[in-house]
């Protein structure tokens, strides 16, 4: 079981969930096989970078942006759609010809902090079911609040 669908809360589902592609680790290991010869120092950074990128998961749900990066270090990032302040996609060239980018996001609270995740396949889609999600939450809120005041109102 998922990160994601531990933390689930009632009336919540999972809308959905981006791909980390393997493709992103290229670069990063054409270094460490070139460049082994320096104490492996490349090669071992790019055994962690692999770890890392399978450990990354990102998810939207109807309520909630929710990822999670990092093996020992984690850094979890769980927003409610109202409080996402930008979704950035980061393009590098190797991730233009193989359809993979790093989405980078930032919340209402988080200091000026951004979360990045790296290596999404379809990064473009992922930011736009994001922005529409976005869009159907705040119809979501206003009808509950419309509800609200029609209840108080009859009473």
């Amino acid at each position: 079981m998922s990160y994601v669908d531990e933390i689930l809360q009632k009336d919540e589902e999972v809308v959905a969930k981006a791909k980390v592609t393997k493709l992103s680790l290229i670069g990063v290991w054409v270094k460490g096989v070139l460049l082994c010869w320096l104490f492996l120092i490349p090669t071992i950074k790019a055994i962690k970078q692999t770890i890392v990128v399978s450990k990354i998961e990102l998810a939207l749900t109807n309520q909630r942006l929710v990822g999670r990066v990092g093996v020992v270090g984690r850094q979890i990032m769980d927003s409610k759609l109202d409080k996402v302040q930008t979704v950035q996609i980061r393009e590098t060239f190797w991730g233009r010809i193989f359809g993979y980018a790093n989405i980078a996001v930032s919340t209402a609270g988080t200091g000026g902090s951004e979360y990045v995740y790296i290596g999404i396949a379809r990064a473009q889609e992922f930011k736009q079911k994001i922005m529409s999600q976005i869009d159907e939450y705040e119809e979501f809120k206003v009808r509950k609040q419309a509800e609200a005041l029609a209840s108080a109102m009859k009473n």
